[in-house]
């Protein structure tokens, strides 16, 4: 028999009761929102590869519709037509996987929650420019990229809030959130009519180097759509760099 003097255990009050109820219900909300949670993407497939050739013969096909430069030497003309061949590869590359990306968030995967899956985003968006530029020559003949300030201005307003959510929302290290702030810092410039250097290129490689070695040494998981978007960067800013060398040495200035 218990002494009556003796402390007795303290018995549950209904505040405990509520706080052990809610602390069940959030964990019980936790593992229902992974029980949905979105499948990650499909794994790269050969008809992925088929799909990205037929983009890159849509715009090959663009490119030939474009007079070239009677101005240049033979070399140089096919310096530069090789130039445009891989942009053009960038540009359908990032088509592709955009239009992939789209196709699987609507069927349910899990997608655009990668950095490089934006960076594909504003490489497709290029194809705006392409387009318009295949419009002026089809209306005025031999004089393509005669709104090419405006078009740039006008992807770089796009880019601009994207890149913003990005460094907010989905970057999840230091340097993927100072590659897209860079990205901020070079959207705002070029709306103010300033244009991008070789060194700022330069740069953005430096950072995404940067970027790519952090991921590997964190161990984190990406899709191959990511790393398709962090090759497309590093190829054009390699390609930007050697093209505007290229120029600042006279390769491509005009014969009399």
């Amino acid at each position: 028999m218990n002494d009556p003097d003796s402390p007795q255990p303290p018995s549950p009050s209904s505040e405990d009761h509520s706080t052990h109820v809610e602390a069940v219900e959030h964990d019980e909300a936790e593992d229902h929102s992974k029980s949905i949670q979105r499948p990650p993407p499909p794994r790269l497939r050969i008809h992925h590869v088929f799909l990205l050739t037929v983009v890159v013969a849509l715009l090959a096909s663009m490119l030939r519709a474009f007079p070239g430069w009677s101005e240049l030497g033979e070399t140089q003309e096919m310096v530069w037509k090789t130039y445009q061949a891989i942009v053009a590869i960038l540009i359908a590359t990032g088509v592709t996987i955009t239009g992939l990306g789209v196709w699987w968030r609507w069927r349910g995967f899990a997608y655009w929650d990668q950095p490089g899956q934006y960076i594909a985003l504003f490489y497709a968006i290029w194809v705006i420019s392409y387009l318009t530029a295949l419009w002026e020559v089809v209306v005025f003949g031999d004089a393509p990229y005669r709104n090419t300030v405006a078009i740039q201005t006008c992807l770089a307003l796009f880019r601009l809030p994207v890149e913003i959510y990005v460094v907010w929302k989905v970057a999840d290290s230091v340097p993927w959130r100072v590659f897209f702030g860079l990205g901020v810092l070079t959207s705002v410039l070029q709306c103010l009519g300033a244009w991008q250097t070789w060194w700022s290129t330069a740069l953005f490689l430096t950072v995404l180097g940067w970027a790519i070695l952090s991921d590997i040494r964190r161990g984190v998981p990406r899709h191959w759509s990511h790393w398709c978007g962090a090759a497309l960067t590093a190829c054009n800013g390699i390609l930007r760099v050697s093209v505007t060398l290229l120029i600042q040495s006279g390769f491509f200035e005009t014969t009399s």
